[in-house]
């Protein structure tokens, strides 16, 4: 079971690049899926929001486990990823995520810092 995710977020694509986002989109995909088969990520799931005012339209939220979905953000493969998302996205950016059982231990981390 994943107890790490990569969230790859944006607001709106940046405009005259609608084309190169389009294409970069779809190798993103085609990227993950080989990951997967790879076995390096365990899933990944693409999606876009309605519209609502906010900062973030769309994510796709990559699971697996840590050290590999480290490795894998440090790889190139994944940095000309990101530079070209950076090109033709505004507000994109990549976060990491506890997923599983590092969800609870997390809160159990902030639980603890509570003053009493």
């Amino acid at each position: 079971m994943s107890n790490a995710g990569l969230i790859l977020l944006w607001n709106d694509v940046k405009t005259g690049r609608e084309k190169n986002a389009g294409e970069l989109f779809n190798a993103t995909l085609a990227f993950y899926e080989k990951k997967v088969k790879e076995g390096v990520v365990d899933s990944y799931e693409p999606a876009i929001l309605s519209r609502h005012g906010g900062t973030m339209n769309g994510f796709i939220l990559v699971r697996g486990e840590h050290d590999k979905l480290a490795t894998l953000r440090e790889s190139n493969e994944f940095r000309e990823m990101e530079v070209k998302a950076i090109h033709c996205l505004s507000g994109f950016g990549v976060v990491d995520a506890y997923l599983g059982k590092n969800v609870s231990e997390h809160m159990k981390r902030w639980a603890g810092a509570i003053p009493r």
